[in-house]
């Protein structure tokens, strides 16, 4: 598309489009008492023609009327569904209407839409008000007509490379091509994915703070089921969990965990967690030169471990008990999966531990870690701290 073929006129009261065919001037003016598109994306006929210039052979047609501070742009000369509106303050140019080969970006993001939608200088954190910036970021993805070629390209290469030698290197260059737009486009702003990440776990972090310097106050039910919503933020791959499920018995017992977790392919894995208070991690005392696993560590590990056991060997019969009792919690027709699992343990403090405990208490934890996640809340408020130190 010729720049000079597409102008773009922003007036007090409309928004104008100038328009100079390079050929077939007759025809076109011809055309308009019907209607006709032009350039594949305005509907113009004599309703929305403001001027036709025989000398400089230009069509001057209105796309989009004042509301405000805004261009609200002509639905039937878009043919669009929703109304698009422009804040007046842009810089509107003819790239923004119209990509290769004739395609129409407005009717191509109406398509996409379920509402209206602003198109406006700043963000504002508003639904439905998409920033200037992201726009035309957005205008880059559409390709240009090298890169139709390319494709083009690469797509004949790939079925001739079979039969015919030195085709190969078109897809190649296809791919270089790629490479290097890639590396040129901005990461989306929005939304900026980034700061949402940052925001969502210094939130996560600054509760779990908060409700640690109060855990007496919380009764052991509640306590569970807040540090169950901050841990999910370290683990997003789970997208449901169920308090005390029976998963089976021991011979002597019902085994109850605190909770089952289930990710996104169906598989199931299991929570526990321990209040803070009163819990020690490791022993106090050296037993042969080493800081050994305490009682409450040592009983938490066979407990889920137990649990684990149980799952694994009651099988298909176990997993049909707990799909019937959750069904009504999981989208239809989704089978839950007992393959392996993994057992997260959340207990105690070890801010309080010396070196030589802590190095002890490491080589605990990787001793079970095929099977069992083991965490202190200091190792939790560790594992937020790092995330945000990296995302910043």
């Amino acid at each position: 598309m010729s720049s000079k073929s597409i102008k773009v006129v922003c007036e007090e009261k409309c928004l104008n489009i100038i328009y100079s065919p390079a050929i077939n001037f007759d025809v076109i003016e011809q055309n308009i008492n019907d209607g006709t598109w032009i350039k594949g994306t305005f509907w113009v006929n004599k309703t929305n023609i403001v001027e036709i210039n025989q000398d400089d052979e230009s069509i001057c047609f209105t796309i989009a009327k004042t509301k405000g501070n805004y261009y609200l742009l002509d639905r039937e000369v878009f043919g669009i569904k929703h109304n698009i509106s422009i804040e007046k303050k842009l810089n509107i140019s003819d790239k923004w209407f119209i990509t290769y080969p004739k395609t129409s970006v407005i009717k191509k993001i109406d398509e996409l839409l379920q509402d209206d939608l602003c198109i406006v200088a700043d963000e504002n954190g508003e639904e439905n008000y998409l920033p200037s910036r992201a726009f035309l970021e957005l205008i880059e993805v559409f390709p240009n007509s090298y890169e139709v070629k390319k494709y083009v390209s690469s797509r004949i290469s790939y079925l001739l490379s079979t039969y015919v030698e030195g085709v190969w290197k078109n897809k190649e260059s296809y791919e270089r091509y790629l490479e290097k737009k890639e590396a040129n486009l901005p990461l989306s702003s929005f939304p900026n994915i980034k700061l949402m990440g940052y925001e969502m776990y210094k939130k996560a972090y600054d509760e779990l703070e908060l409700m640690l310097e109060d855990s007496m106050s919380y009764s052991e039910k509640e306590w569970q089921r807040r540090i169950y919503e901050i841990i999910c933020v370290l683990y997003p791959k789970y997208i449901a969990r169920f308090r005390e499920i029976e998963v089976g018995t021991d011979g002597r017992h019902m085994k109850t965990p605190d909770f089952i977790l289930v990710d996104s392919a169906g598989f199931v894995d299991i929570l526990e967690i321990k209040k803070p208070d009163g819990i020690k991690v490791v022993s106090t005392t050296e037993y042969r030169n080493n800081y050994v696993a305490s009682r409450d560590l040592e009983g938490a590990i066979v407990q889920i471990e137990k649990y684990i056991y149980i799952l694994n060997h009651e099988g298909e019969a176990r997993v049909k008990k707990i799909q019937d009792k959750v069904r009504n919690h999981l989208p239809s027709n989704f089978r839950l999966k007992v393959v392996n699992p993994q057992g997260i343990l959340l207990l105690g403090r070890s801010n309080n531990l010396t070196d030589e405990q802590l190095f002890d208490f490491e080589i605990i934890k990787r001793q079970h870690k095929n099977i069992v996640d083991i965490m202190t809340y200091d190792d939790l408020l560790k594992r937020f701290r790092n995330i945000l130190n990296q995302i910043k």
